[in-house]
């Protein structure tokens, strides 16, 4: 009798709403991070199998990960916030969003120049300052490239939140 009742109370649970105490700003923003640079590096890893590493301009089809990451995690938001998002906030979840997935994306490419040395030589004709390509600086200029495009992005898409709030006032 007792299971039965403890069924019945998890059944109940799962149709419920969660409530704000119960929603973690944190372990979203990690879990759509984590998300966006496993997208990241599966892109880079088909790209590489297929042979069109070597075209450097489908490196910016990254921002599309980023674009929808962050859309996503500030939407998400917004629903459990019952339709209210603060910008500062937002800004901040995007932040942190990109920042937790560039950075272990360039530590992955750092790695990865390390291994394959034919991909260093490949960047290297790429670069007008060839002396100082490294793995290292490489893997810095995809921070420094990812941080500013996801903080712009960003920007972006807390413009769009913002104007849909106004509409709803």
């Amino acid at each position: 009798m007792e299971t039965l009742e403890l069924v019945k109370k998890s059944k109940q649970k799962k149709h419920e709403e969660p409530e704000l105490a119960e929603f973690s700003v944190f372990s979203l923003c990690v879990e759509v991070a984590m998300l966006i640079f496993s997208c990241f590096m599966a892109y880079f890893l088909i790209m590489r199998a297929i042979g069109l590493h070597e075209v450097f301009m489908l490196r910016y089809l990254n921002a599309l990960f980023l674009i929808a990451g962050i859309s996503v995690a500030i939407y998400s938001y917004k629903t459990h916030m019952k339709d209210v998002v603060n910008y500062k906030k937002g800004l901040q979840m995007g932040t942190f969003i990109t920042l937790m997935a560039v950075i272990p994306f360039a530590v992955f490419i750092f790695l990865y120049l390390n291994i394959d040395d034919g991909f260093l030589i490949l960047v290297e004709k790429d670069v007008q300052l060839r002396e100082f390509v490294s793995p290292i600086t490489v893997a810095c200029f995809i921070c420094l490239e990812g941080v500013c495009s996801g903080s712009i992005i960003t920007f972006i898409v807390m413009q769009y939140f913002k104007k849909n709030e106004k509409k709803l006032n």
